[in-house]
């Protein structure tokens, strides 16, 4: 965890490697605000050849890019979504919108049937995990049983030891064992 000053260079680094007009839709309030408060550090690095997503970022600085973003976004800059939609009302002819269309079902459906396959995986994972669960409560309830038996086994044991006069027990029960069993522990 770094700290908000070390978050605050770490956010720094990051926008230092946007493009002149991706940083120019972030506002000044914000670039001031960040550097105002960062603390420089010199083991703090970004490799702009891997996706951001997976370096080793900070929840802070996280947290900090959503105001980035939120505020590049108020500035006008638009989600690649926004930028479809934007080129699909521009082209005015009927067989692009129609194979755009095409495509977007086609992955809707593909989603559609990802789900459901995993909804029936799902459901098997349950009636499996419900069945095991039947088995390790029977299995439990018999060991209970068991060791109910084993019990009185043992304390049917001890009480026929103990009918044997003392001087016979130190003779003929010298085993480790049968004194464990008779003090009871």
């Amino acid at each position: 965890m770094l700290t908000k000053e070390k978050a605050m260079y770490q956010t720094w680094l990051v926008i230092e490697g946007l493009s002149n007009a991706e940083r120019e839709l972030i506002s000044q309030d914000l670039l001031e605000e960040i550097k105002g408060s960062m603390e420089y550090d010199e083991n703090i690095k970004i490799d702009f050849s891997i996706p951001l997503e997976k370096q080793k970022l900070d929840s802070k600085t996280w947290k900090m890019l959503d105001k980035v973003i939120k505020s590049a976004e108020q500035n006008g800059f638009e989600k690649k979504n926004k930028k479809l939609e934007k080129a699909k009302e521009s082209n005015s002819s009927n067989i692009s919108k129609q194979n755009v269309n095409v495509k977007d079902s086609e992955e809707l459906e593909k989603i559609k049937l990802e789900n459901i396959a995993l909804s029936k995986e799902l459901e098997r994972f349950r009636d499996e995990s419900k069945e095991l669960l039947m088995q390790y409560k029977e299995a439990y309830e018999k060991a209970l049983e068991e060791n109910e038996k084993v019990k009185k086994d043992c304390d049917a044991l001890i009480q026929t030891l103990k009918t044997i006069p003392a001087f016979v027990r130190k003779i003929f029960l010298r085993d480790e064992k049968v004194k464990l069993l008779i003090s009871g522990k």
